[in-house]
Order: structure tokens, then C-alpha cells, then sequence
């Protein structure tokens, strides 16, 4: 079982950055830094003293009373306080409010309550990956965001949010997030306003890419010049049911966005794609292909670069399956697993994130970029590896249950069409797929006759019009007797 001090030096960076730091605090897990500080056991932190209102006999750094913190901050030169617990009867988050305002950044630690309970039941993702870790780190990433107006939308979601916290590194002159969804757009704000650093270079605004009226405004107003495209309904099972808005959300939406892009002359246009979009079998894959499809082809008609970036299944994301496990194996099982034969390329959000940032420095016109991701994980070997993190035994302390595939999912999924000549790329791993041309403008019009079949809520029309752009679409539906309102609701014709 990981101990404590496992996990407290995750807390902390390892290699120091020369940014003079304060650790503050009282109580157990106070003394249990301190403790680590001695013995040298946090090299990566740069800790000139300690805020404390406790006594701390034998401490090797000064320690200041908590009403002395503004003196200790100006003597020190302190630009970054570690809080293991809040002094002076302030709340965290307003002691964090003050600090700001003095130009002090800093992070707020788990109490020690919290961080007994992550060492029993977090485990670290990339454990489960079986190979080591892809984190692509190039500066030409770097020379690509640099004073220069950055949007990014789904910005709220986990891989929008992680590529916010990546190109917040960096020196962009601006970051434009875009989310419909206001609470997790709130979270990654209020997250990046937190440093004094990326405050004043974060706009974020709550908005529908469907509507062309707010795109139009948006890239007039804020001179964007990279998009990041991360908003889609991602989950197989939910579109199935609802294949409308998934049709006018990651189709129209996108086409919408890239028109609003090509419009407006951005520079770069980098949209995220699933390795559901090959061959697909489900609404979501094939909702994503016809907007691979669209970004590819109008990349030949403007100057915009459009790049496309597809991967996997990503371990730990919002909605994922890792975290249906953990509920699961909380509360003492079973653990359940659609089928025993069935497998998954998965990523970390780390991963993703990178990739989209190397697939806009490397992409040119059209390319499709594709992690190499190793062999993909059979789930029950995923679902039984998080048992045995935890300790447990699975089958034996943790039932493993098989509940039937659910509706548009199938056994594998694949990373390239049949006829995408797939090549290598400067990176070893990273690959790149062919585009495949089509003639824009019959694929707009088709796109507009899907449009109106969404809005209609007609089903059958939907299936066919995508059966068309798509030949290689085969829906493997079959919903359950549950869902035959909803199947009902999207037969209704028109009024």
C-alpha cells in the first residue's frame, strides 16, 4: 500500500525552479513537511520559512506569527506559499485572495485526512498503461502560442482544461476559453486566476459554437489566431439516444467554428477526433468522421492550417471508465464490465493534451495525427489491476460482473481507415494519416441535409444521410426496451 510520504512528495516538484517559497500551516501534516524539509527529502522546493501560529522547536528555517506574513514576504522575497492548513482564522480561499493581491502565488495541500484517504483509493493512472508515458515536449509548441491569442473551446472538459494549464506555461499573449457548460468553465477560471501569472491573460465566455452569430463576434473581438477545437459529446451509450444533438454539435458545431476560423484568417485550427471515428459503428464515431471529413477538405480552400488529432479512450476523464471503478470498488463491488474480450487504446489526459499541442506546431494541411498509444488494454484487465492497486483481490474481494455491450459499442477500435496510407512523422511516436478529398462543396450540401434531419428529430434520415457521406458507417444498434420512449421521440416527423 502507498505510504503517506508517497504521496506528499507527489505534491511537490522535484526539481527546483529558484522561486523563493513559504510553506504555512499547523497541525499533523505541517509537521510531517517540516519533517521532510530536514532531511532533505524535498529538494524541488526552494522553502526560505514557515507561517506558523505553533510552536515549532528545532525548525532549521526562520518561522514567522501568521500577523508577521506580509514582512516575511517582502524580507524573503517570497512568490509562492505552500498552505497545509490556513492561520489567523482566515479561510483558504481568502487567505489565497490576499496573497494574489501581494503578487503570491500559491497552492493549497490536502489535510491530512484527505491525504490518508488518496493513498488508499487513487492510484496513479499511468501505472495501468503498461508502457512508460508519452509527454511530447517540443519547442516549437513553445515558438507556436507565443503573444499570440489562443482559443480554446470545451475549455471546461478535461483535456480543454489540461491544454489551457499547458499553454498557461507558456508565454501566449491571451487565452480565450469557450464552454457551454458554466460550472466547468467556473473551475479551470478560477483555477488559472489563482496565479498572479496567467490572471490578466484569461478571457472565458460561455457560449454555443453552434451559433454563428456569437462565433463571429468572438473572433472579432478577441483577434484569436490558434483554435483549439476540444467541445463534443463524447459518449457512445448518451448519443445513441440523442442523435440529433450529437449531429448538431460535433458536425454543425464544428463546421460552424472552422467557417467562423477560415472567416476571421486564423492562423492554425487543431480539432480533437476519436479513434471511434474509423469505421464507426455509433452516432458519436460517426458524427466525429463527417467532421474529420470537413476539416481535411476545406483545408485546401484557405490559407487556415487545419489539423485533426485522434486518439483514444482517456484514463481518468471526465465520464471515463476509471472513475466508474473507483465508485465501484468504494463501495465494495462489483465491478462492471460490458464484455470479457473487449479492448481499448487509453492515453493519460497529460498525453492527449501534448499531442494536440505537437499535431498544431507539426501540421501543415489536413493531416490526421495519431498517438502511438502501445497495445490496446483488455478493460477486464484494466478493472482488475485497479482492484489489486487498492489491495483487494479481484473475484475474490471484488466481484468483476459482465453486463452485455451497450448500445454503438463494439469489441476494438481501430486508429486508421483502410485506405488512410498511414506515415511517419520527425517524432517516433507520432503518426500521421492521409487526408482523404472530397468535393467540398457536395459535402456541405450533404451536411446541410443532415443538419435539417437533426433538427426534424428523424432518426431514419439521420442514419441514412450519414450511411451516405460515410459508406464504411455500419450502425450496431440496439437499444434497450427502457429507451423505446426516447426511440419514439426521434421518429416524430416534422411539424
Amino acid at each position: 500500500m502507498p505510504s503517506v510520504r508517497t504521496f506528499l512528495s507527489a505534491l511537490f516538484p522535484k526539481k527546483s525552479d529558484g522561486c523563493p517559497v513559504a510553506l504555512m500551516g499547523q497541525g499533523p501534516l505541517s509537521r510531517v513537511v517540516m519533517e521532510e524539509i530536514r532531511l532533505g527529502r524535498l529538494s524541488g522546493l526552494e522553502i526560505v520559512c514557515i507561517i506558523s501560529d505553533d510552536a515549532l522547536p528545532g525548525s532549521t528555517l526562520p518561522v514567522y506569527h501568521s500577523k508577521d506574513l506580509s514582512a516575511a514576504i517582502q524580507k524573503h522575497g517570497i512568490r509562492r506559499i505552500y498552505i497545509t492548513s490556513p492561520v489567523a482564522g482566515q479561510s483558504k480561499r481568502q487567505l489565497q485572495r490576499d496573497l494574489a493581491r501581494q503578487g503570491v502565488a500559491c497552492k493549497i495541500l490536502p489535510n491530512m485526512k484527505e491525504l490518508l484517504e488518496s493513498s488508499l483509493s487513487a492510484p496513479p493512472l499511468e501505472d495501468l498503461l503498461k508502457r512508460p508515458q508519452v509527454i511530447l515536449k517540443d519547442e516549437a509548441v513553445e515558438r507556436l502560442v507565443r503573444e499570440r491569442t489562443v482559443l480554446i473551446t470545451g475549455a471546461g472538459g478535461s483535456i480543454g482544461a489540461e491544454i489551457v494549464r499547458q499553454i498557461a506555461r507558456m508565454e501566449a499573449a491571451a487565452l480565450v476559453l469557450v464552454d457551454a457548460a458554466e460550472t466547468a468553465l467556473v473551475e479551470i477560471d478560477r483555477e488559472l486566476r489563482e496565479s498572479p501569472r496567467t490572471a490578466e491573460r484569461i478571457v472565458s465566455v460561455v457560449g454555443d459554437i453552434r451559433d454563428p452569430a456569437f462565433l463571429g463576434r468572438l473572433f472579432q473581438d478577441f483577434d484569436i489566431q490558434i483554435v483549439f477545437h476540444c467541445a463534443a459529446y463524447k459518449h457512445v451509450p448518451m448519443m445513441e439516444l440523442n442523435p440529433g444533438q450529437a449531429v448538431q454539435n460535433n458536425v454543425i458545431g464544428s463546421v460552424q467554428l472552422a467557417n467562423a476560423a477560415r472567416d476571421a484568417g486564423v492562423d492554425r485550427f487543431v480539432m480533437i477526433s476519436t479513434d471511434k471515428a474509423v469505421n464507426p459503428v455509433n452516432v458519436m464515431g460517426a458524427t466525429k468522421r463527417i467532421a474529420e471529413l470537413y476539416i481535411q477538405n476545406l483545408a485546401r480552400t484557405c490559407d487556415t492550417r487545419f489539423i485533426t488529432v485522434r486518439f483514444g479512450n482517456v484514463l481518468g476523464s471526465q465520464g471515463s471508465v476509471i472513475p466508474l471503478f473507483n465508485r465501484q470498488i468504494d463501495a465494495g463491488g462489483p465491478v462492471t464490465v460490458t464484455h470479457p474480450d473487449i479492448i481499448r487504446y487509453f492515453m493519460t489526459i497529460p498525453e492527449a493534451a501534448s499531442l494536440v499541442l505537437q499535431a498544431g506546431a507539426m501540421g501543415k494541411e489536413g493531416e490526421i495525427f495519431i498517438l502511438d498509444m502501445g497495445e490496446p488494454l483488455r478493460i477486464k484487465d484494466l478493472a482488475e489491476d485497479l482492484i489489486r492497486l487498492r489491495g483487494l483481490e479481484p473475484h475474490r474481494d471484488i466481484e468483476i460482473r459482465y453486463i452485455g455491450l451497450r448500445p454503438g459499442e463494439k469489441l476494438f477500435e481501430e486508429l486508421f481507415m483502410h485506405d488512410e496510407a498511414e506515415q511517419p512523422t520527425h517524432h517516433p511516436r507520432i503518426r500521421v494519416a492521409s487526408s482523404r478529398f472530397l468535393n467540398l462543396n457536395t459535402l456541405t450540401a450533404q451536411i446541410e441535409e443532415l443538419e435539417n434531419a437533426a433538427r426534424s428529430y428523424q432518426r431514419q434520415a439521420i442514419d441514412e444521410i450519414m450511411a451516405h457521406i460515410l459508406p464504411e458507417y455500419r450502425p450496431a444498434r440496439s437499444l434497450p426496451p427502457s429507451q423505446a420512449r426516447l426511440e419514439s421521440w426521434y421518429n416524430l416527423e416534422a411539424v
